[in-house]
């Protein structure tokens, strides 16, 4: 049975905005290290506060996949905004709030490009070559 389009449906869960996520890998051999490093992770997103707009994607095998096969599955399941790839076996203390800082300072100089009318061109389907000028005074 269909619904009419004026009929309203309840919203149960709200879909949570993720703007970044890290992306980690590795094999099942190198498991605590990857869970601690995470657990560190984990706990800087806590305590900061676009840490909920954050969430950490990982995939652990027992060699099946290449690195490459698996940094290609991060690739293509991460569902955010930004995203970035861990490929080390501790965090920095200050890890997801120099990062949290850096999309911040992205995001700034992306409005002001804006706002002086710099557009990207969307059109565009491959890169093309970048030519160097020569500078005539």
């Amino acid at each position: 049975m269909k619904k009419a389009i004026n009929e309203s449906v309840q919203v149960t869960e709200k879909a949570p905005r993720v703007l970044l996520e890290f992306l980690a890998y590795g094999v099942d051999e190198d498991k605590p290290k990857i869970h601690a490093m995470l657990q560190d992770l984990q706990n800087q997103l806590f305590n900061h506060k676009k840490g909920k707009l954050a969430r950490i994607l990982w995939y652990v095998d027992s060699g099946e996949k290449t690195i490459e096969e698996k940094k290609e599955w991060l690739y293509e399941n991460s569902k955010s905004k930004y995203y970035i790839l861990i490929e080390t076996n501790s965090i920095p203390k200050d890890y997801a709030k120099n990062i949290f800082l850096k999309i911040k300072k992205l995001e700034d100089a992306i409005e002001n490009a804006k706002v002086s009318g710099l557009t990207i061109n969307k059109n565009k389907t491959a890169q093309e070559e970048v030519k160097q000028l020569n500078i005539v005074k």
